[in-house]
């Protein structure tokens, strides 16, 4: 019995030829965005963790500083050169980059370093390494920078005199300092702005300071140096005065 045979003509073969190479071009696109999706996704979720730990140690080290300003009150409120809770770097070095941090002192009385790359960073405490944790050897490192705030104006203080006690502020900075006033006669103003800008009649970090819109970057960062908003009034240290009010309405001075 005779059998035909069909052959493909040489434009049919050369079609399905370019269709195999399209579909493979396709899956090999799909591989590779697969691959950089799941990267991305791994990297993603390293930050992740990332984050969380130091956020974790950060609160470990506010912890650990409560725990010792609690214990040496009595000392903490001492501030002299041998009190361990004074920073001793340089005005106006990132705290990332202290050599000298508050409680960076180890028992021999050396402060505490670790060389990251080629610089060396000082440290106030450790967080031992958990196992299979991915961590350093030498564990989780937390740097403090322990400041005394009880010099401080609080800007959100109900005291009706804190306009001017805002405006004595910006005068000895002048004085003292020869930097210009930050302030310039504009305390009622910023505590206007605070009771009708800000959300809870409040201040919640002094770089919210930014936000007053009269006040330049550069008054705002020097004045941020002598202002804060978690201050608080210790009656026991400093009782309410029990002499009648007309004896202290006119003890501001000013310098001429």
């Amino acid at each position: 019995m005779p059998t035909s045979w069909t052959r493909a003509s040489p434009c049919r073969r050369s079609a399905a030829l370019i269709v195999a190479i399209a579909i493979l071009g396709i899956l090999v696109l799909l591989a590779v965005s697969f691959a950089r999706l799941g990267a991305l996704e791994q990297g993603a979720v390293r930050s992740t963790v990332l984050s969380v730990r130091a956020r974790f140690v950060a609160e470990a080290g506010l912890e650990f500083a409560t725990s010792r300003l609690k214990a040496y009150y009595a000392q903490a409120l001492v501030d002299t050169d041998n009190a361990d809770w004074v920073r001793k770097d340089d005005a106006g070095l990132p705290l990332e980059l202290s050599t000298m941090p508050s409680y960076g002192k180890d028992d021999t009385g050396a402060y505490r370093a670790v060389q990251i790359g080629r610089r060396v960073h000082g440290y106030s405490g450790v967080l031992s390494r958990p196992p299979d944790a991915g961590i350093a050897a030498d564990g989780l490192q937390f740097v403090l920078d322990v400041e005394d705030l009880s010099g401080r104006i609080p800007l959100n203080d109900p005291n009706p005199n804190l306009p001017r006690m805002l405006d004595q502020l910006g005068r000895d900075i002048a004085h003292f300092t020869g930097r210009p006033d930050p302030v310039r006669g504009r305390g009622a103003a910023i505590v206007s702005f605070r009771d009708t800008r800000m959300p809870g009649k409040r201040f919640p970090t002094t770089v919210s300071l930014g936000a007053v819109p009269f006040l330049s970057p550069d008054e705002r960062e020097t004045l941020e140096g002598y202002v804060t908003v978690h201050g608080w009034a210790d009656t026991v240290l400093v009782p309410k005065p029990q002499e009648s009010e007309a004896r202290y309405k006119n003890w501001w001075f000013d310098y001429e």
